[in-house]
């Protein structure tokens, strides 16, 4: 029996995110050798076979690359006439997917007269299995007029239970099944037959699967035909976890599968990933995205996103600003975005059948003539420094409260300016509170280091606190019997147990001074402002480093804050910027970004400081961060904008498509030879890299691209990010028939319309738009 290839389309697969994944996949990558050899054999497939899969997953999972384009040119190189079907189809998929010309030709001619294909030339029966992959190869070059004669076929095959044998058992059943299914799932698009098939065979195999996670207890069975059913296992909610659970069970420590299998493991490796993701009803649409503040990259929750257009929708981003949306009508949407305190963004997309199309992030901006603020930062643990989830924070007298996710970070918008004071708690740590005057438009920085209520020393429990470690700078070993002294609104004494260890409780609120000395150390001094919490207990941490008597550095034991000045449309570094930061104590201090745009300010005293940044062809940034004694905060990005922009998308334009190194065939109208295309983005936000750029005759005149009726001609890839107003200019082969001698050949940008723009009608463009006449 000949085992059975699959493959698929790119954007079906999510990244490898999980330590298994990844070590199959590290696994995977050696096996490649060189001129596309594989290290080991496989006792389950060809090595034609074993090459397709594993070049397939590589390609789905790490990208494009040297190893699967070794793969796919040893897979080119081998002699037709000795190539099965299923081999030829898979070298199809491969070359498309790395943006070379496939010989879609040579794949039609093994359609028999039955209109089901054969699985070897010269062959005149037909085979299913193979008839499965050429559909899938062949279903963004056929139009439906071509598809129709074997999906009738297929029908008349098709057994009363959903299945298709090829007689051989089960086994088979499964397999043949799968095959003719993954095959049918682009055409199902556009054509009802392929839709009323597709959903019988779905229905079929997932009435076979055991109750533990697999087929017929075979890991490449139960990979393969999990793929294949995947968009279709929605009404079976366990059945991921289930097969998941199986497949890892099978999985050696090296992260292979069936004895070093390069075939198996490369199909159980793309179905373990596929288990945690959420199906797509083939016959609809998914969207996710998520939303961040264009100044500090933090995620914005409860943002408000509409849509109309194919349908209508309407989602709020969680905590991590992230929204995605389920069971949509395929097509093309205006998306609007609204957060308080933020500007309108509003995008166009194209939703694909059967797909989760992924936006991105959307970068939100705080417009100038705002009413309310923001508030945002990061929450650390004081010991360990790691990032603290879970952690409330709140504004006493406002309603709107925060919580930290994974990376400690939070954002807090529509926040009424004035005077506020700022609470981040969480259960098992001290409250830490701070203070700040927030103005209009105005971001302010809260990010606190939260002690554990456990920590303490000599001195026991109390409503409000300062404690800390006091250590020597020269070894970090303890400073024993220091004192440590509050003046301001308190008063009070304490001493360093052995540890370095104090405390000083029943404090209150109000502007407080610490200062640490011992005899043959110079002194360490911290003003900052106590904010007692009335609900909790509350710790505010000084632990100062002493230096030997007269070798204290400028600015020890001061706080800082440090981070690095961005472009946040082009994601560039600012060289050059003037930062400038004042403290409630009226210290000043003044730096320039680097040339990669990092800055360090030091030597900041003090409970609150303002920052202002001013870089040459941007809008300023003025910023309000709270400061805790001898903090050392990392800002992270800074994010400054061009004048007058008020949303960053990006807007991908084709602007010419030139054909004067093509050839028509007068006799047979085949064109081939190359295109200049460039690709300019016009928008306000970088476009990333690997974009597709397609090539296609349109074929119903509607100038726009058509999956179902245009053929295309060829395609390739944006190799590069563009910036703000930058162009690429590319080379796309092409090859196929067209309408008439010199008729026009259209190009578009982004063809899955994945990519969120402010302008999707700008992504085609025809060769006609670039004739110029001259008058005779």
């Amino acid at each position: 029996m000949r085992q059975w290839l699959c493959f698929a389309l790119v954007a079906a697969i999510p990244s490898i995110g999980s330590a298994d994944t990844a070590k199959g996949l590290t696994w995977l990558q050696a096996q490649v050798q060189t001129g596309g050899q594989l290290a080991s054999v496989s006792s389950a497939a060809t090595v034609a076979q074993s090459r397709c899969e594993v070049a397939r997953t590589l390609l789905e999972l790490s990208g494009p690359g040297a190893a699967p384009a070794a793969l796919t040119a040893a897979l080119d190189s081998a002699p037709l006439g000795e190539t099965v079907t299923e081999v030829l189809a898979c070298t199809q998929w491969l070359q498309q997917q790395q943006s070379q010309i496939p010989r879609t030709s040579e794949l039609q001619s093994r359609r028999t007269a039955t209109n089901g294909f054969a699985a070897f030339e010269g062959q005149t029966g037909p085979s299913l299995l193979d008839t499965g992959w050429a559909l899938q190869a062949l279903a963004s070059q056929w139009s439906g007029a071509q598809t129709d004669p074997t999906l009738a076929w297929l029908q008349q095959q098709q057994k009363a239970d959903g299945s298709f044998t090829i007689g051989t058992g089960t086994g088979s059943d499964l397999l043949t099944t799968a095959s003719v299914l993954r095959g049918l799932l682009e055409h199902r698009q556009r054509s009802a037959a392929a839709s009323a098939i597709a959903d019988k065979a779905a229905s079929y195999l997932l009435a076979q699967v055991n109750a533990a996670g697999h087929w017929q207890s075979n890991v490449g069975v139960t990979a393969l035909v999990y793929e294949a059913v995947h968009p279709y296992s929605g009404t079976q909610p366990t059945l991921a976890s289930a097969v998941q659970t199986w497949l890892l069970a099978g999985q050696a420590t090296n992260g292979a599968w069936n004895n070093n299998d390069p075939w198996t493991s490369a199909v159980a490796l793309r179905a373990l990933v596929l288990t945690g993701r959420a199906p797509v009803n083939p016959a609809q649409a998914a969207l996710k995205l998520q939303f961040v503040d264009g100044s500090t990259g933090t995620p914005i929750a409860g943002v408000q996103l509409t849509g109309t257009g194919a349908g209508n929708l309407s989602a709020s981003s969680n905590a991590s600003g992230q929204i995605q949306v389920q069971g949509l009508p395929p097509g093309a949407y205006t998306l609007t975005a609204t957060a308080t305190g933020y500007s309108t963004v509003q995008i166009t997309a194209t939703l694909q059948t059967g797909q989760t199309t992924d936006l991105g992030t959307v970068q939100m901006l705080v417009p100038a003539s705002s009413t309310t603020a923001v508030i945002s930062g990061t929450v650390r643990d004081s010991a360990s420094g790691s990032p603290l989830a879970g952690v409330t924070i709140s504004i006493t007298g406002q309603a709107m409260t925060g919580t930290t996710d994974a990376n400690g970070l939070y954002l807090i918008n529509g926040v009424v300016p004035g005077a506020i004071t700022l609470k981040a708690s969480r259960t098992g740590y001290f409250d830490a509170t701070g203070q700040a005057n927030v103005l209009a438009g105005q971001t302010v920085n809260f990010s606190p280091s939260l002690v554990l209520s456990t920590a303490g020393g000599p001195g026991g429990t109390a409503d409000c606190r300062i404690l800390g470690t006091v250590t020597k700078a020269a070894d970090g070993t303890p400073v024993t019997a220091a004192t440590v002294t509050v003046s301001g609104a308190n008063t009070g004494t304490a001493t360093t147990d052995a540890s370095g260890a104090y405390v000083l409780t029943g404090l209150v609120s109000g502007d407080t001074r610490i200062s640490v000395s011992q005899s043959g150390f110079d002194v360490a001094v911290a003003n900052t402002r106590l904010n007692c919490s009335p609900q909790g207990n509350t710790a505010l941490q000084y632990s100062p480093k002493l230096y030997a008597s007269t070798q204290a550095p400028v600015d020890a034991n001061t706080a800082s804050l440090s981070g690095v000045v961005m472009d946040a449309g082009t994601n560039q570094p600012i060289a050059g910027a003037q930062l400038t930061v004042t403290t409630n104590t009226n210290v000043v201090r003044n730096a320039v970004s680097q040339a990669n745009g990092r800055f360090t300010l030091s030597g900041l005293d003090g409970a609150t400081a303002q920052l202002e940044v001013i870089a040459t062809g941007y809008q300023g940034l003025n910023a309000t961060y709270t400061l805790q004694p001898g903090q050392a905060i990392d800002l992270g990005q800074i994010r400054l904008r061009l004048p007058k922009v008020t949303q960053l998308t990006l807007d991908l334009q084709v602007q010419s498509v030139k054909r004067h190194t093509t050839q028509t065939d007068p006799q047979t109208l085949r064109v081939s030879g190359a295109l200049q295309v460039q690709v300019r983005n016009a928008g306000t936000q970088v476009a990333p890299a690997n974009v597709a750029v397609l090539a296609f005759q349109d074929g119903n005149g509607n100038g726009q691209y058509d999956p179902s009726t245009d053929t295309v001609l060829g395609q390739a890839t944006l190799t590069a990010a563009l910036g703000t107003g930058q162009s690429q200019t590319l080379t796309i082969d092409v090859s196929g028939l067209l309408p008439f001698r010199d008729a026009p050949i259209h190009v578009v940008v982004d063809p899955s319309g994945a990519l969120a723009e402010s302008d999707k009608a700008n992504n085609v463009r025809s060769s006609a738009q670039d004739v110029l006449f001259v008058p005779q």
